[in-house]
């Protein structure tokens, strides 16, 4: 019997791991930015692989979480700072929404290649993620990931220092779920 659930914020994590590039790389962060504000439902069948899903991520309540490297910490202002570069770059205050919608899935019933569509920015891409389903008694815990590449959305990927600091083009998006099935 199939069983769908609904998951969100509480339930785990969505995050996206960005990189730096550039002369002036060393001088930036490579930084984690944890989406505070996520549903979705998942449908899983009986061997507990997923036939059905669909994601939608709220931008304004992105929060940076972690910066590796740079000649300096980040500064709460810097975060401020970072944030307000994001929703600019992705268009938030016009398109505040991010989704992806499954429309298939390869492998067995623990690890999955699950393709589907995104909307970035109002543009919508088919984008793949490597998801681990496993399934202990009435617990499913859902733990994946997927390589978004700005410009293949008509993003710009962030520039500073007269262009000598660049954000890399691909963006590493990871999910780590945990949630009780429906009987």
């Amino acid at each position: 019997m199939a069983r769908t659930i609904t998951v969100g914020s509480a339930d785990g994590s969505l995050t996206l791991l960005t990189g730096r590039q550039g002369l002036a790389g060393k001088a930036g962060h490579d930084l984690t930015l944890t989406v505070k504000n996520w549903s979705g439902e998942a449908t899983l069948d009986d061997s507990g692989a997923l036939t059905e899903l669909a994601v939608s991520a709220t931008l304004a309540s992105l929060e940076v979480t972690k910066g590796e490297g740079g000649l300096k910490p980040l500064s709460d202002k810097d975060k401020v700072t970072i944030l307000d570069q994001a929703a600019k770059t992705l268009q938030a205050q016009k398109h505040p929404l991010v989704t992806f919608t499954m429309s298939g899935t390869t492998g067995g019933n623990d690890q999955q290649q699950v393709t589907g569509m995104a909307t970035i920015a109002g543009a919508s891409r088919p984008v793949s993620a490597d998801l681990t389903v496993t399934r202990t008694g009435q617990q499913a815990r859902i733990v994946g990931s997927a390589d978004v590449i700005q410009t293949a959305f008509g993003i710009k990927p962030y520039t500073g220092m007269l262009g000598a600091l660049k954000v890399r083009d691909l963006v590493e998006v990871r999910v780590e779920v945990t949630t009780t099935l429906p009987d």
